[in-house]
């Protein structure tokens, strides 16, 4: 049930018990405080407090006589460590029989939590009113700063997040931070990307800043040279001494940025550094006979700072076997840019049947999806990060006409706007309706916290799914979401950049349509022509497919398949290959209203 370092320690000697009604229930019956202590199997500091901390013999006798051991793992307990978290991993938190905090640090050595647990015990031993006397906190955010509405205001916001970007970027190592850690923060690379292709000044500032992070990334540690893939963070703003760790959902985001602005720019090392985290997913993190990957690759410092000859004769860094929807679901996005980038359809067969493997796995009709399986059973449901990534994977999926897909997609954007969002239209962290009872007094109503991230995506999707599947209901969903944010895209930095990237997308789409039937059959699938499209850039865009009917009104002439782009009423000339519909697109692109306000 629990994890701990793969390392020498004692950490499981400890009465450790899981996050739920019992443990509490136990404290109040007990008279005692709860120790939390929030980790990841990937979390080298936490790997070093079960060697230290929790190895010492002071502590473990403390824990045994006078508290109740809480363990969660962050991975499968996004909602615990949404409420608890003290700014990293380790967290190491005292909590009270109704779960609010008494005292919460992150890594703590021996000496110091032995002062810690005897001084919060004595305390909690002579009142015993603290045990439930912490009201519990106010749920951030519960209050919506008033929506900016009207013409502007959702290019407004995109100009917003891109200044914020300006404001942190490291001009001179590229990235975003001058100080301390430095993470790759691929949310912010994909608002970038989507601004790069367009014409005037938004599209040159975005484009320079990304090919600066790109190329910093490169130059640095960040990336492994030996097997690729790339490490969660650098600790120095010049990328040099990152944290070994490799997590699924960040190798699967940069890749597919690295991936499409290799396509777009010629730039072969970007190409490189793409197909090596590509790598490292099919390599390390598939899991042979489950259809899908693990979600992360632990941290281990001597076998990343080994050459190739020297790794032979090590075993590799463990990895946590748990399958985990929202990384999941970005690898399926991945798969369809690789395809995009690539050419290579493999990619695309790879990432439909991963798609259909995670549905089977972690769909339930009526409950949506749940947030992970660690090999008994999907565990849970409501997690609106999930929910999101789920409808980011379907709106790229839906383009390759599956029809499980849009029905699938019509089923959970159902679901997000009847469960997920606040009075004031934002998408909560979890589901509303979700049931509390398990959790502690102090933890409920942290999951109807709007939640900023989870809102961009998913206006992402909808205004995506919209578009192609006609549904203008689901984009003025989307708009409201934006516009409910707009107030407070400042206070949100480059925190924002999911919100920035759906705003940016609610500019008119780049039509594409093409010829199918028997009459056109000879030439590219519809499918190709898509591809081409997602090569150049051209966000956002819509695929529709006409009939010979429609094609004969338009003037294509059988048997070849005919594509034809079109761009805020203005039309390139039909093609009849993929490479020629990219190019009009491109120019099409080019051509549009610098600047535009939307």
């Amino acid at each position: 049930m629990f994890r701990f370092s793969p390392r020498p320690n004692r950490a499981a000697e400890i009465a450790w018990q899981p996050f739920g009604a019992e443990a509490f229930d136990m404290a109040r019956r007990l008279g005692r405080p709860v120790l939390l202590s929030i980790g990841a199997s990937w979390c080298h500091w936490c790997h070093v407090m079960d060697e230290t901390a929790y190895s010492a013999d002071a502590v473990l006798g403390l824990l045994a006589r006078r508290y109740v051991a809480v363990r969660v793992d962050r991975d499968l307990r996004p909602d615990v460590d949404r409420a608890y978290n003290r700014g990293g991993w380790p967290t190491t938190c005292i909590l009270n029989a109704a779960g609010a905090v008494l005292w919460g640090a992150t890594y703590v050595p021996p000496e110091a939590l032995v002062r810690v647990l005897e001084a919060v015990a004595d305390r909690y031993a002579a009142d015993p009113e603290l045990a439930e006397a912490v009201a519990p906190a106010p749920i951030p955010g519960a209050v919506a700063p008033a929506p900016r509405e009207g013409a502007g205001a959702l290019s407004a916001l995109v100009d917003r997040v891109l200044m914020a970007a300006a404001a942190e970027e490291d001009r001179a190592h590229g990235g975003f931070g001058r100080e301390g850690a430095k993470f790759p923060l691929p949310d912010v690379l994909a608002f970038l990307s989507s601004l790069a292709p367009w014409p005037g000044e938004r599209g040159r500032a975005a484009g320079a800043m990304l090919a600066r992070a790109l190329d910093g990334m490169l130059r640095g540690d960040l990336e492994d040279g030996v097997e690729g893939g790339f490490y969660r963070y650098a600790t120095r703003p010049d990328w040099t001494l990152p944290h070994y760790e490799k997590m699924l959902a960040d190798n699967a985001a940069l890749a597919e940025v690295y991936l499409l602005q290799a396509a777009r720019a010629a730039r072969p090392r970007w190409r490189e550094a793409g197909e090596g985290a590509l790598g490292f997913l099919k390599r390390r993190l598939w899991l042979d006979g489950e259809g899908a990957y693990a979600g992360s690759q632990d941290a281990d410092e001597a076998y990343a700072r080994a050459g190739e000859r020297e790794r032979s004769a090590l075993a590799p860094p463990s990895v946590d076997r748990a399958v985990y929807l929202d990384g999941n679901a970005a690898a399926v996005e991945c798969h369809l840019a690789a395809w995009a980038a690539l050419g290579q359809e493999a990619w695309r067969d790879g990432a439909t049947s991963l798609w259909d493997g995670l549905v089977r796995r972690l769909y339930r009709p009526g409950r949506g999806f749940a947030h992970a399986d660690t090999g008994t059973g999907p565990e849970l449901f409501g997690e609106s990060d999930d929910l999101a990534a789920a409808l980011c994977a379907l709106a790229a999926l839906v383009p390759l006409g599956r029809e499980a897909d849009a029905a699938l997609a019509r089923a959970l954007v159902d679901r997000l706007l009847g469960y997920h969002l606040d009075g004031a239209g934002r998408v909560t962290a979890a589901a509303v309706d979700r049931p509390e009872g398990d959790l502690p007094p102090a933890m409920r109503g942290r999951g109807r916290a709007p939640a900023p991230g989870a809102s961009g995506r998913a206006a992402l999707a909808l205004l995506r799914l919209g578009r192609q599947l006609g549904e203008g209901e689901w984009e003025e969903a989307a708009r409201r979401i934006l516009l409910a944010w707009a107030a407070a895209a400042p206070s949100l930095g480059v925190f924002g950049a999911a919100l920035g990237r759906a705003a940016a997308e609610a500019r008119p789409p780049l039509e594409v349509r093409v010829a199918v039937g028997a009459a056109f059959g000879s030439g590219p699938p519809a499918s190709a022509f898509w591809a081409a499209v997602r090569r150049m850039g051209a966000e956002p865009a819509v695929l529709r497919t006409v009939g010979p009917e429609e094609a004969a009104a338009e003037g294509w002439s059988a048997p070849e398949t005919c594509a034809l782009a079109c761009l805020e009423g203005v039309c390139g000339p039909p093609a009849a290959t993929p490479a020629a519909l990219g190019e009009t697109a491109r120019t099409l692109v080019a051509r549009a209203a610098p600047d535009a306000v939307w």
